[in-house]
């Protein structure tokens, strides 16, 4: 294979949770903006605050964790052989940065500065499938084998006196026969929630945004059980907003059973989804992309 020199000057640098990339940019004089979610951007408050949910972190302890990771960014810097131009993590970040979420749903909480254009999702293609009883309520269910209390969720659903439709990557053909049963159904490969979505009571999932934002925008209460801080943080934007129950990651058969009950039960809960769903009616995922294009031709055009 020959080998090519490419001289190349980037107008901008677009990133999605690489900061890495950034750094390259800052170091070279790009324009660079990031793009994605409350988590993977941090907020303009100093010190930048824990991610470590439940357990209180001192103020003094998050200003030494910041210091030493911008102590190591200088040197790294320095070890490339060039000059110190970007001299702290947070200097990467700014005003210009998009957040493809709703402000309401951010990691971290609202940000009054913050660039909210709503998430840059598209539903998982996948092949068409219909709820088959329609004098019952409705259960999409979006997991994974490795969700803590995969199969306690499993066993309460079962219990449901409701159609459940899972859908669950992962998931051998054989240990899916094993789960079902009359009322419910489960797929090892995507299904298009398009049309699933509107006529659901309830979703369960494991805090992943996409899906769960999915959910709320069309007026869906959701059961959730992360895997991840990120996703135990997401998770708790939802239970604060009321449309939504968070599970513990070890939760039983019989916590997991009384919390869809409360969900299909208690008004609250679609009422606080459907509060969501008809503040953001009118967003679309087109608005969120084009005014991701007038970002970065915005960032280009500053050069």
């Amino acid at each position: 294979m020959g080998k090519h020199l490419f001289l190349v000057r980037a107008g901008c640098v677009s990133t999605d949770h690489a900061p890495t990339a950034l750094l390259a940019a800052g170091t070279c004089g790009i324009p660079h903006l990031a793009v994605g979610n409350g988590f993977v951007i941090p907020p303009g408050k100093f010190p930048w605050p824990s991610i470590r949910q439940g357990k209180w972190v001192s103020d003094a302890r998050l200003h030494g964790a910041e210091t030493m990771l911008d102590d190591v960014l200088v040197r790294a810097q320095l070890q490339l052989g060039g000059k110190v131009t970007v001299k702290s993590m947070r200097a990467l970040f700014g005003p210009q940065d998009l957040l493809d979420t709703f402000a309401e749903l951010d990691h971290y909480g609202g940000r009054a500065a913050g660039n909210y254009i709503g998430p840059i999702v598209s539903p998982p293609a996948g092949y068409k499938a219909k709820w088959q009883y329609p004098q019952l309520q409705h259960v999409l269910v979006y997991l994974r084998p490795e969700v803590g209390s995969f199969i306690a969720i499993l066993q309460a659903l079962s219990l449901l006196e409701a159609e459940v439709l899972c859908v669950i990557p992962g998931l051998s053909a054989g240990q899916a026969a094993r789960l079902v049963t009359p009322h419910l159904r489960i797929s090892v490969e995507p299904i298009d929630f398009t049309t699933l979505l509107p006529v659901a009571n309830a979703v369960v999932g494991y805090g992943n945004s996409g899906f769960s934002t999915q959910a709320l925008l069309a007026g869906v209460p959701l059961l959730m059980c992360p895997r991840y801080v990120e996703q135990g943080m997401f998770a708790s934007r939802v239970a604060d907003l009321g449309a939504g129950i968070c599970l513990d990651f070890h939760a039983n058969k019989h916590q997991v059973f009384n919390s869809l009950n409360a969900l299909l039960e208690q008004a609250s809960y679609k009422s606080a989804a459907g509060l969501f769903s008809r503040r953001y009616s009118a967003f679309t995922r087109d608005h969120a992309v084009t005014k991701s294009i007038e970002a970065i031709e915005h960032a280009v055009d500053g050069l």
